[in-house]
């Protein structure tokens, strides 16, 4: 179906996505944090970011050659994506206080 793949489309387009801005806000609030610390910060979130949505295609591709299915490549990243989320949940928001 035409639609569900457009939709689908769009759904993987958006959740790609939507975490950044807070993705990139959080090493503003950490200590210490100063311009320069927070651009190689930020460089090395979007290369991380576009280097595994750059490789994921590839390795589930590979995998799904190799077992016939693509359910192993789409299940290994999808719990790798479930696994950044207890970081997520444990990171602590920086005490903002006035010194």
């Amino acid at each position: 179906n035409i639609l569900i793949n457009y939709v689908s489309i769009m759904v993987v387009g958006f959740s790609s996505w939507i975490y950044a801005p807070y993705l990139l806000t959080l090493p503003m609030e950490l200590p210490g944090m100063n311009p320069n610390r927070l651009a190689i910060a930020w460089a090395l979130i979007i290369s991380m970011e576009i280097g595994g949505l750059s490789i994921s295609p590839v390795v589930v591709g590979a995998m799904a050659d190799q077992f016939g299915t693509f359910i192993p490549g789409f299940l290994l990243f999808n719990v790798g994506a479930w696994l950044l989320v207890i970081p997520g949940l444990l990171f602590k928001e920086p005490s903002h206080q006035n010194t």
